[in-house]
């Protein structure tokens, strides 16, 4: 059975997720930094970040740039989940991003929120874009560049057909295992 979806319909925002382990090569601070560009575009969006720090440093750098872009209303920090609390956060998502910067091997992460029905913006790091195909059941960004990684959310966030698309191809590629 494929996941059932809610847009968004004015009663609450859109949720953008990046659950892995935080920081650099993980890609969190390029969306962080792609937060404020996706601001400019439109308000009715929060973006969720699932995940334990691995660099207290990192997590600095981040705090530093929420808190200098007035983002706190934006983002929420949910620490690392696992079990059910994964699976919520995966439900309640609309959006999976994974902006890894580092080589990939194959991230389950991954493979979970295409599992969950979600569509991804993904870069292309490792078998990225052989597992999750470009205009099937996601978008490519660029590495380590925040306005293109804006563009492609805004993209999907402006016509939630193509979101609701390319997660039924998320869902029906992993689940009938055609990676």
């Amino acid at each position: 059975d494929e996941p059932e979806r809610e847009p968004p319909n004015g009663t609450r925002p859109w949720r953008i997720l990046h659950l892995n382990t935080l920081n650099r090569m993980k890609g969190t601070l390029v969306l962080l930094g792609a937060v404020p560009i996706v601001l400019r575009h439109r308000r009715d969006v929060a973006f969720v970040f699932a995940g334990k720090w691995s660099h207290a440093d990192h997590q600095q750098v981040a705090e530093w740039y929420i808190a200098q872009h007035r983002l706190e209303p934006y983002i929420t920090f949910l620490g690392e989940v696992t079990g059910p609390e994964k699976e919520a956060s995966l439900r309640s998502a609309d959006l999976f991003v994974f902006p890894g910067i580092q080589q990939e091997g194959q991230p389950m992460v991954v493979l979970e929120a295409m599992a969950a029905g979600l569509p991804i913006v993904f870069t292309n790091q490792g078998c990225l874009r052989e597992t999750v195909i470009n205009g099937e059941c996601g978008v490519e960004a660029y590495t380590e560049d925040p306005f293109d990684l804006a563009e492609k959310i805004c993209c999907l966030l402006d016509h939630p057909e193509d979101q609701w698309r390319l997660g039924r191809n998320a869902h029906r590629r992993c689940v009938h295992r055609r990676i």
